[in-house]
């Protein structure tokens, strides 16, 4: 099911898709074999077959008007915490927009990592990323 939603929100919100539409060259030997056509295919006919690049792209865009994107997001009581081995930590806000976000850069991190059990083998990076995002949830908690 998390898969769906996932699925759901690339289609209509996000657009994050992992894809090879680069021609061959020395830094991309993979070329056009998973196009971006093939996820939003799978967009029509899980979700509904109206939906196109066209539509995934305005989608897209809506969602950016929305939250004003990277650079300008405007909510608030919001953490971003983001692994620095993330690949999709690019995407993310890295710095704050206003006095009420609160981007955290994890060094050495991967994907979700901040999410995860604390194991033993957390890095101290890790484990002081945990405790800022619990400290800001709990304030926001107590106001």
């Amino acid at each position: 099911m998390l898969d769906r939603a996932w699925i759901w929100q690339t289609c209509n919100e996000f657009g994050n898709y992992q894809t090879t539409d680069s021609p061959i060259t020395s830094n991309n030997f993979i070329g056009n074999v998973l196009p971006v056509n093939y996820y939003v295919k799978i967009c029509s006919e899980i979700f509904d077959s109206s939906l196109s690049n066209f539509t995934v792209y305005k989608n897209v865009q809506n969602t950016n008007n929305l939250y004003h994107g990277q650079y300008g997001y405007n909510g608030t009581k919001v953490v971003f915490p983001n692994g620095s081995n993330d690949p999709w930590h690019v995407l993310g806000v890295l710095s704050p927009t206003n006095d009420k976000t609160y981007p955290i850069i994890i060094d050495g991190a991967s994907h979700c990592d901040d999410m995860i059990p604390n194991p033993a083998t957390d890095t101290p990076a890790l484990i002081e990323a945990r405790q800022k995002i619990r400290s800001h949830v709990l304030s926001w908690v107590y106001e």
